[in-house]
Formats: C-alpha cells, sequence, structure tokens
C-alpha cells in the first residue's frame, strides 16, 4: 500500500482524493511550466500554430477546456470517474437550484451503488498515481492513441497547457480577462501576456498597442514589453519549493471550503508521503523547515486560490 493512500485512510472521500492527487502533482509541477515560452510541457514539444487561429483562443477559450477534459477522460480511468462524479454533482445542483422545494430521495440499491463507485474511484486514483511514482510509460497502442489525439486537437491541448494554466495559476485571471485589458492598452496585461506567450507580439491588436507607446514617446514601456517577449518564463514562484507551497495552499484551501480543515503537520504529512512514495525519501525537504513557517506560508497561499473560483468576477 502506498504511503499517500495509508495518509487518506481516516480521512474523507473528497480529501483523500482530492489532496493525494494535488499534492503529488506539486512535486514536478515547475518542471511542466518552466519552458512553455518554447511551447514545451515536459518532453513534448507543440509546433507553432496558425497565428489568426492561436489569438481567436483569446476570445473564448470554452473549446480549449472542453479538448482537455476530454484528454482526461481518455486516458485515465479515474479522470475519467471524476469528470462523471462532478456531472452528476453539477446536474444535481442545477435541480436543486430550479425545484428548491423538490426533495432528493434515494434508494438502498442507489446509495450502495454510488459507494461502490467512490470505491472505485479511490482504487483507481491509487492506482493511477503508484503508476506514476514508477514511472510506467502508456502501452504502445494507447501511446499511439495518445499521440494522434493530441494531434488532431493540438491547437486546444496546447492553449489550454500553454496560456490558461499559467494565467490562472500565476496571474489569478482567465486569459480573455487579461487578453480584453491588453487590448485596452493596460500595460500590466500586456506585460503578463508576453511573459508567457511572446507570439502576442504579432497579435494586431495587442501589436498596435505596442507600437503606440513607441509613437507616443514612451520608449521605457516599449522596450520593456519587448524585453519580456523575448526572455524566459522565469517567476519566482516557479521553483519547485514555491509551487509546492502554493498547492499546500489549494489543498487547505479546499478543505476549508468543505468544513474538514487539514492542521500543518497533517499536510506535511501528507508531501512526506508523496516523497517516500515517489523517491524513498523520508521527508519533503522541499518544504519549510519550521511548522510555523509553513503554517503561514499555507495561509498566504490560500488567498490566491480564493480569487481563481470566479477569476472574471469584477471586484
Amino acid at each position: 500500500m502506498l504511503e499517500i493512500e495509508k495518509w487518506a485512510q481516516d480521512k474523507s472521500f473528497f480529501i483523500g482524493l482530492f489532496a493525494t492527487n494535488t499534492a503529488a502533482f506539486a512535486r514536478d509541477m515547475h518542471e511542466a511550466m518552466g519552458h512553455i515560452k518554447e511551447r514545451r510541457v515536459y518532453n513534448f514539444q507543440f509546433p507553432l500554430p496558425h497565428l489568426p487561429s492561436w489569438f481567436k483562443m483569446y476570445c473564448s477559450h470554452s473549446k480549449s477546456e472542453i479538448a482537455f477534459v476530454e484528454l482526461v477522460s481518455r486516458f485515465s480511468d479515474f479522470g475519467k470517474d471524476a469528470l462523471s462524479l462532478v456531472g452528476g454533482f453539477h446536474a444535481l445542483q442545477e435541480t436543486l437550484e430550479q425545484n428548491p422545494d423538490k426533495k432528493i430521495e434515494f434508494s438502498q440499491t442507489e446509495v450502495e451503488n454510488a459507494q461502490q463507485v467512490l470505491r472505485d474511484m479511490h482504487s483507481k486514483s491509487f492506482k493511477g498515481l503508484q503508476e506514476d511514482f514508477s514511472g510506467v510509460p502508456f502501452d504502445q497502442e494507447t501511446n499511439a492513441d495518445f499521440l494522434r489525439f493530441t494531434e488532431e486537437n493540438e491547437l486546444a491541448i496546447s492553449f489550454f497547457l500553454l496560456v490558461m494554466c499559467p494565467c490562472f495559476l500565476f496571474f489569478q485571471m482567465s486569459p480573455t480577462r487579461l487578453y480584453r485589458n491588453a487590448r485596452r492598452g493596460d500595460i500590466a496585461a500586456i506585460e503578463k501576456l508576453l511573459s508567457i506567450d511572446p507570439l502576442l507580439l504579432h497579435d494586431p491588436s495587442i501589436g498596435k498597442q505596442i507600437q503606440d507607446l513607441r509613437f507616443n514617446n514612451k520608449s521605457t514601456s516599449y522596450e520593456r514589453l519587448l524585453e519580456t517577449a523575448r526572455k524566459p518564463f522565469k517567476p519566482k514562484k516557479l521553483s519547485r519549493h514555491k509551487m509546492k507551497v502554493f498547492q499546500a495552499g489549494l489543498i487547505s484551501f479546499m478543505a476549508n471550503g468543505i468544513k474538514q480543515p487539514l492542521t500543518e503537520p497533517q499536510i506535511r504529512a501528507l508531501f512526506d508521503a508523496v516523497a517516500q512514495d515517489a523517491q524513498g525519501k523520508q521527508i519533503d525537504t522541499d518544504l519549510p523547515d519550521s511548522p510555523e513557517s509553513f503554517a503561514k506560508a499555507i495561509q498566504r497561499k490560500r488567498e490566491p486560490w480564493q480569487k481563481l473560483l470566479d477569476p472574471d468576477k469584477k471586484k
């Protein structure tokens, strides 16, 4: 049995699934985001896109979300079940909102079937994590199918990974809102977008904003934007240490949200369990040594995740 599975034994279903997967993903998240300006995620290199089609993705990223959801559900049994569960909860929520006085009753068989589904999800989740820790690759047929699907949906999937994820993670804002602000002349928004996607230098609307700076003798801002597009994407919170603390904040935030808060020792024990399963180490040396320092860091990192719940909401 995995150490993270032992950690989850006395936790609720949601905490057992969400927290363990989040902590496991955090260990190499910095590598996934480290070369997005070169259009590379881990070892997968995305080709240059058709630029007009790429720029249109900034106006509406629903296709990108749909493609990524399909990718997850197609190549992960756990992902497929998790998305189905989320869809079921969403449908139930809509029903209750439309019929607030409606009584929802479940038969004993439905309850037992639901319990079995949840047990199966736990099993699939930890099986997938074990394969991930062991570095088990896709079989040849699955790998070919994965590459084929990715190629067919290259524009949408690359936008999700190279633009959407960085915008939400590092700026707590959707690319659509950033792009809208950038087109209105918001220099900070232009700078953020260029820091992850230098292709926007060739977007007519963004290019016009940049050239306006040059012709209006705002050379300092003009040069700064060009330099931002040229230099590598290396934000301060891209290190392994800071990404783990950022994800620890997410775990704490979600646990608080369902009224099942996790203490600093519990969250540290989870990351230590991941280190034991993935690397054979007794503790996660990327976390702050001091419990007080880690607890304060977790508290600070909960706030950005609050913004992510509704990043387009006007303050």
